[in-house]
């Protein structure tokens, strides 16, 4: 547990974490270490709860230790939700960069407005997602 060894980061003189992407992801795709998200609003099974999560912020902010996440917001899962809600409505049909030799999964698309709603769908998904975990975790960046 990270928050055991909390008193030794502090004698180290450590002032700041930065936790690798927390975000649910499709299990079976276990060895991207977490940068293909699928579930932005939930935490990755394996790395414990909400609250467990919220425990170790306050323990760190107890210490006077900011807690960062890393996170991943131009791409996802192919089987995140979103695409199977519709994928034309929130990703690039195939790749926003066609000489990128990188694919790393369907690109969200930033550029997209729905006139009839009057928003950018992608760019609105994901100011409510970082709006969630600082609000709901009171972290101190992402």
């Amino acid at each position: 547990r990270v928050i055991n060894k909390l008193d030794y980061l502090v004698e180290l003189g450590i002032n700041a974490i930065e936790l690798t992407p927390i975000m649910g992801i499709e299990e079976a795709e276990n060895d991207t270490w977490g940068y293909l998200p699928s579930h932005f609003f939930s935490i990755r099974s394996s790395y414990g709860t909400k609250n467990d999560l919220k425990l170790l912020v306050d323990e760190c902010h107890s210490r006077k230790i900011r807690v960062f996440i890393d996170c991943v917001f131009n791409h996802t899962d192919k089987e995140c939700p979103l695409g199977q809600i519709d994928r034309n409505y929130w990703y690039y049909k195939g790749k926003h960069h066609p000489d990128d030799p990188y694919n790393w999964g369907p690109e969200l698309n930033y550029d997209f407005q729905d006139q009839q709603l009057k928003v950018e769908p992608a760019v609105k998904f994901i100011s409510d997602v970082v709006k969630y975990w600082f609000e709901e975790f009171h972290l101190d960046g992402i």
